[in-house]
């Protein structure tokens, strides 16, 4: 049990003992997040489909350019957070 003379510390033991749990957490933790992202994006992308249908004054130029921006910024986001939790550790 001992390695190089000396004993595992608490932290390698709770680590041996409970790192697969912390991982699927984690994992969770990501495909939780991506989702939530995904469906920010999506209403973001649904806000700005309409802003662009009902687009009838120069002002509503800045809100439908903001919505898609945020909008692809978030899909980013969500993307981002699944591949990350599909990454082996």
């Amino acid at each position: 049990m001992a390695v190089g003379g000396r004993l595992p510390s608490m932290k390698q033991k709770l680590r041996i003992i409970f790192g697969d749990f912390l991982n699927a957490m984690h994992r969770f933790w990501l495909e939780m997040m991506g989702g939530v992202f995904l469906a920010f994006g999506v209403m973001l992308g649904w806000a700005a489909v309409r802003e662009y249908f009902s687009l009838s004054e120069r002002r509503m130029t800045t809100m439908l350019v903001t919505e898609g921006i945020f909008a692809c910024l978030m899909i980013f986001f969500a993307l981002d957070s699944f591949l990350r939790a599909r990454k082996p550790r």
